[in-house]
């Protein structure tokens, strides 16, 4: 009877192990708000599962097959049924990443009276500020750890911010699936429509540009009365297309406007 019990411990724990692990890693894919649920509810579920799992080999050990064998059904279908509910919200992983060297860090520039920051090989080009900005590892930091998994290897954040943090810049980088006018569109919903959702007053600039060179400006006043201002880009680059969003967080002090207008493409200075 020991012996029994004990096959039937470990069928179980091993089912349990079997379940929990898969939910976690399900989980950690997930992310955001539904990971913690997910992985709370896939341990609980695993403990369930081991314990039915248990029963239903201590029964099929004593004889009573035909019960045993419907509760490990019961146990299968509820595991694997979880599992592939579960595997459902996993996001998909993004095809268009970037490369080592769209990631590299941005280096200082002086053409003529001109100075400011740029990237050392796409080209693209912010003003040198009126305002002391020191890079912020803390805003691009917790940037990736809201973000979806995966995101990250589409994205490269660069962030700076004033020594009172009265004043943010946040330059995202990103691959796009071409350069035109519906890309430019996408992007424009991606950025400001949570912004215009959230009642902020939004208000867009025109287009500039052509297809593989396009510029959108855009600012928002917030309720609080602070200001974002911030411009959208798109562009080719050989034979891949890149989008590109500056946006300046400020208390509304401050010609950030004109700030922006000053962030450049490669390909609008040639």
């Amino acid at each position: 009877m020991m012996r029994r019990g004990f096959v039937a411990v470990m069928v179980g724990v091993t089912a349990a192990l079997l379940v929990g692990l898969a939910s976690l890693s399900l989980a950690s894919e997930i992310g955001g708000r539904s990971g913690p649920a997910i992985e709370t509810m896939g341990v609980s579920l695993a403990g369930v599962v081991g314990m039915a799992s248990a029963l239903a080999t201590l029964l099929v050990l004593t004889s009573r097959r035909r019960v045993g064998a419907l509760l490990y059904g019961l146990a299968v279908v509820t595991g694997v049924g979880f599992l592939i509910w579960a595997s459902a919200r996993v996001p998909a992983r993004p095809t268009l990443v970037l490369s080592a060297s769209d990631r590299a860090e941005l280096r200082e520039f002086h053409d003529g009276d001109e100075r400011g920051i740029e990237h050392p090989t796409l080209g693209f080009r912010l003003p040198h500020p009126t305002l002391a900005l020191s890079p912020s590892p803390e805003i691009a930091d917790e940037t990736l750890r809201a973000s979806a998994p995966g995101w990250s290897e589409a994205h490269r954040i660069w962030a700076f911010e004033t020594a009172d943090r009265g004043v943010s810049v946040v330059i995202d980088l990103s691959r796009a699936d071409r350069a035109d006018r519906a890309a430019l569109d996408a992007l424009d919903r991606a950025v400001t429509g949570p912004l215009a959702a959230s009642a902020h007053v939004v208000e867009r600039g025109s287009v500039t540009g052509q297809d593989g060179c396009l510029r959108e400006p855009f600012d928002a006043r917030l309720d609080g009365g602070g200001r974002v201002d911030g411009a959208l880009f798109t562009w080719s680059d050989g034979a891949r297309a890149l989008r590109l969003v500056v946006s300046v967080v400020s208390d509304g002090s401050g010609d950030w406007a004109r700030w922006i207008d000053g962030v450049t493409l490669a390909c609008a200075r040639e």
